[in-house]
């Protein structure tokens, strides 16, 4: 059955109605709390500033749990947000915990962090109870939790993390059966276990060889396309790196800048792609140069640009973004077609509601026309207003595309990617 949620004004805990109901008594403070008027204009920006709060906190999570420094935490207060989502364990809702964050061996201090929390757990996080969190030693300020803390130390799992973690030996079972399924006519007892770069290529294919300096690279599975640089570049250690060479595997991408270091991803670890592609046409003669960049990044907010300097830079692009929109697509459909307001930079689109574009929202039935031409996203209201944005300021242009039904121009680049 379907309800909806909102917080107690006078405590702050969450509550929910079922279909029908109008009021419910909270069951923290025994407040009877009103339900709030159906949702209009403003509920449509505060969804879309919701959704950048939180993608800037699973941001921030993504980027702390990867590198991160783990402590035990004690909660001090809690502030139960007006914020709601759907996720795989029902429906959740945002809290701000004021937190005593004990580092091993180091002095505690204070600091604040937002999680999402299933409604059915809200009671299991209150004052006095430890957690486990990940800091920045760097600044103390940014904290994410992992979970309440164990009598073993270790984070209490919930049911959802119980499902994930099935569902994802699952999928390593099914994969390495699928594995030895392929690989079976081919092995032999006395065959050697070979390095992952050397290994042959699907049927009828060839060994792709790597650069000396990629051999080590052994967790992406098999090499595909080796891509190295095609121009001068003139090397500098500020800003962007841009890479001059880079080897994409079946699992992600390994490619060195101007150091010698070798930098690797995994798919899933790429967040965002927005990409540049410009046409110059010559005054004096039909000759038309297109350059290409683009820049990729990482869920942790790490970035890289790939352009021309790379060879078959074309190529290169449409299986990065194949393989890495594989990935995303599947739940930003299932989050917009749940009514999600969702970000794509300065764009952001709400399935009932409408389109917002650098700040000003726009009801589905004003717009005659949405376009992507010359590098542009192009906004055509009814009323005869034109209204566009930079393609290049826009990541993951193709999903918002596919989202609200836009055909892209074929000259900017990837029109068709599944």
């Amino acid at each position: 059955m379907a309800v909806e949620a909102q917080v107690c004004p006078q405590c702050g805990a969450a509550v929910q109605f079922a279909p029908g109901q109008t009021e419910v008594i909270c069951g923290h403070c025994g407040t009877t709390v009103a339900k709030t008027a159906a949702p209009g204009a403003a509920t449509v920006e505060k969804e879309l500033a919701d959704e950048v709060l939180i993608q800037a906190m699973v941001a921030r999570e993504h980027k702390l749990h990867a590198h991160g420094r783990p402590a035990a935490a004690k909660i001090v207060s809690t502030q139960v947000k007006n914020i709601f989502r759907n996720t795989l364990g029902g429906r959740s809702v945002v809290i701000v915990f004021a937190l005593e964050v004990q580092p091993d061996g180091e002095p505690a201090f204070t600091a604040e962090a937002q999680a999402l929390v299933g409604l059915v757990a809200v009671e299991k996080y209150k004052p006095g109870i430890l957690l486990n969190v990940k800091f920045d030693p760097q600044d103390n300020s940014q904290v994410a939790i992992d979970g309440r803390r164990g009598s073993d130390g270790n984070t209490v799992k919930s049911p959802e993390q119980h499902r994930e973690d099935r569902a994802k030996k699952r999928e390593a079972k099914e994969q390495a059966q699928l594995t030895a399924k392929q690989a079976a006519p081919a092995a032999t007892a006395a065959a050697p276990l070979a390095p992952a770069w050397s290994q042959p290529a699907s049927a009828g294919g060839s060994p792709v060889a790597v650069p000396a300096e990629f051999e080590a690279v052994t967790d992406l599975g098999q090499p595909a396309s080796v891509h190295t640089h095609q121009a001068i570049r003139l090397l500098s250690n500020f800003g962007t790196p841009r890479a001059n060479v880079l080897v994409r595997y079946h699992d992600g991408l390994a490619y060195r800048a101007h150091g010698a270091e070798i930098h690797t991803w995994r798919w899933e670890q790429l967040a965002a792609i927005q990409s540049n592609v410009t046409v110059h046409t010559s005054a004096h003669s039909d000759v038309r140069d297109t350059t290409h960049e683009y820049t990729v990044t990482t869920a942790g907010g790490a970035a890289f640009i790939l352009d021309d300097v790379l060879t078959d830079i074309e190529p290169l692009i449409t299986a990065v973004k194949r393989a890495v929109y594989a990935r995303l697509a599947p739940p930003l459909v299932q989050r917009y077609q749940a009514g999600e307001a969702l970000a794509f930079g300065p764009v952001s689109v709400q399935r009932e509601h409408g389109l917002q574009l650098d700040g000003q929202s726009y009801a589905w039935a004003a717009i005659q026309d949405i376009q992507v031409h010359d590098g542009r996203l192009k906004l055509t209201l009814r009323a005869g207003q034109k209204h566009e944005a930079h393609v290049s300021a826009i990541p993951n242009v193709e999903l918002l595309c596919q989202l609200i039904g836009v055909k892209l121009d074929s000259e900017f680049g990837l029109g068709h990617w599944v």
